[in-house]
């Protein structure tokens, strides 16, 4: 929230957590329309000190993300054991 005096600064709201979600996945949309859904990880690494997130929404973000990447990595690991 950006304040209407200057002098009050801005103020980083938590945000639910349905948008955290919905956040996520155009980010993650991204990926997919460019055929690596792994992209979605450096992007983020690249990008996450521009982007304004209160501390715990940033770390629901970080748990959600973590949980993906992980995720990926168990199906990438057993389609390549098939």
């Amino acid at each position: 929230m950006i304040n209407d005096d200057p002098e009050e600064g801005e103020i980083v709201l938590e945000m639910p957590y349905c948008y955290i979600l919905e956040m996520i996945c155009d980010w993650w949309s991204f990926s997919w329309f460019k055929g690596n859904l792994l992209e979605i990880f450096s992007w983020y690494e690249e990008h996450k000190n521009y982007i304004k997130l209160h501390p715990n929404t940033r770390k629901l973000v970080e748990d959600i993300l973590s949980r993906i990447q992980n995720k990926l990595g168990e199906v990438m690991a057993n389609e390549i054991n098939r």
